[in-house]
């Protein structure tokens, strides 16, 4: 049996913080894998529980024009926009061009959602879980521009009693999502609690649906480890129809596997995948083929969001870069190709996690905006980079960019008349940095392996390099 890994043991981080609560644990202290399971299980829902409570005094949701969050920063949630822009108050569903006017920007601002279409139906059925079941309000609101919609309160009260059913969903996501990871090395249970008590996961767990995307894409890469390839591949295929990051770990999975010789068991994770995914889109397609186009254009040609990396430049150039996603995207897949190249000359071959936390990072840094694309970072930079100084580092970074993002929003900063973009901007580059900084340091473990705190051949005494 392998001895189970104690993080006050190996981390010096982590063993000077738990000097709060008594100091690290003894060379004979006994380290179970049940216990950092139950621990990692309890602080995942509560952490989800708290950001519920957090937002439980929140006024109605406020729109600013067809906007789709509240702007209040301790109330920050994409989700009371989305009730209507699902169509659930309407009582349609979120595809259905019937309703509502297909060219009108609220309908339509939810943008890549209308793209990731597991992430649209979740929202549809969230928002059904609240909204009227008698069909004459339900035919009254079809009638209304759908702009028009939230300046009825028995709207705004219905969206606002989304975020209930939102957080059973993402505790459950959360839960799966932690226990995947502590599973995931039988020696390293505890790497599920650096997720469940992530102050990422607290401030920006119930901003959307995205973490149930990325427990499906942690659990695909899972699942791949233990050989599963078509159980790898359809929740690979599930998770990149909620968040596009799982599609670079599916990718991730692919090469690695075919690095050590398994291509067979790649190619079908890679099909299922495919299948899975193709099989929900069309769905959508068939159904709503002028929103699922809408979403497309929206999220190739739109204008920059504020948060973003191009928002950032933008205001810095002081012109709009209408061409920037393509580029950025073109970007992205000469920079898979060097890394790919890279982990081939490598001295042992990349962990698949390894893979995804560079791929992934730098995308959410070249094209994430709002705080929960860093939910996509957060289980792989675990499973790559188990230390909790940079993890930190991060994380802070990220909470400090997603306040200044609600509070821009809010017009807290703004001066007189004018808005004040400034701090956006400094912290988008610098939240830029520090994710390019992170898939760094992962990059400098797979071409020195000495550095790499997993690598198999690597001194217990050496886990202080870091």
């Amino acid at each position: 049996m392998r001895r189970v890994a104690v993080p006050t043991q190996e981390d010096p981080a982590a063993a000077a913080l738990s000097e709060v609560l008594g100091g690290p644990a003894g060379v004979h202290a006994r380290a179970t894998r049940w216990v950092p399971l139950a621990v990692a299980g309890v602080l995942a829902v509560l952490s989800v529980v708290l950001g519920l409570v957090a937002r439980a005094d929140c006024p109605d949701p406020g729109w600013s024009g067809a906007g789709t969050t509240w702007t209040e920063a301790s109330c920050f949630s994409a989700l009371p926009g989305a009730y209507v822009a699902s169509g659930a108050a309407e009582g349609a569903a979120p595809y259905d061009d019937a309703v509502g006017d297909v060219d009108d920007g609220a309908r339509h601002s939810a943008g890549a959602g209308h793209v990731l279409v597991g992430a649209t139906y979740l929202r549809g059925v969230l928002g059904a879980l609240v909204a009227p079941t008698d069909p004459a309000v339900t035919d009254r609101r079809s009638l209304v521009p759908t702009a028009d919609l939230p300046r009825d309160d028995d709207v705004r009260a219905e969206a606002g009693r989304v975020l209930l059913p939102a957080a059973v969903l993402v505790a459950l996501a959360a839960l799966v999502l932690v226990v995947a990871m502590a599973r995931h090395r039988a020696e390293r249970p505890w790497d599920g609690v650096l997720v469940a008590a992530a102050p990422l996961l607290l401030v920006t767990g119930l901003a959307d649906v995205d973490l149930v995307g990325v427990a499906l894409a942690v659990g695909g890469l899972v699942a791949a480890g233990r050989g599963r390839a078509l159980v790898a591949g359809a929740l690979l295929g599930l998770g990149l129809t909620v968040t596009w990051s799982a599609g670079l770990v599916l990718l991730a999975v692919v090469a690695a596997r075919a690095r050590r010789g398994a291509t067979p068991a790649a190619l079908r994770t890679a099909g299922a995948a495919a299948l899975v995914w193709l099989g929900v889109t069309l769905s959508a397609v068939v159904g709503g083929p002028d929103a699922w186009r809408a979403g497309w254009v929206e999220t190739l040609v739109g204008p920059a969001t504020p948060g973003s990396l191009r928002f950032a430049v933008e205001q810095t150039v002081g012109r709009e870069l209408p061409a920037y996603v393509p580029v950025a995207l073109v970007v992205l897949a000469l920079w898979t190709a060097a890394v790919l190249l890279v982990e081939r000359r490598a001295p042992r071959p990349a962990r698949p996690e390894q893979l995804a936390l560079v791929l992934v990072a730098v995308a959410v840094a070249l094209l994430g905006a709002g705080p929960t694309a860093g939910l996509a970072v957060l289980p792989l930079a675990v499973l790559a980079l188990p230390r909790l100084l940079p993890l930190l580092a991060w994380q802070v970074v990220e909470i400090v960019h997603a306040l200044v993002l609600w509070w821009t929003a809010a017009g807290y900063l703004d001066s007189g008349s004018e808005p004040a973009a400034g701090p956006l901007v400094v912290l988008g580059l610098v939240r830029f940095g520090a994710l390019v900084a992170l898939a760094g340091l992962v990059v400098r473990d797979v071409v020195m392996p000495s550095y790499d705190v997993l690598a198999p051949a690597r001194p217990a005494a050496a886990n202080v390099r870091r």
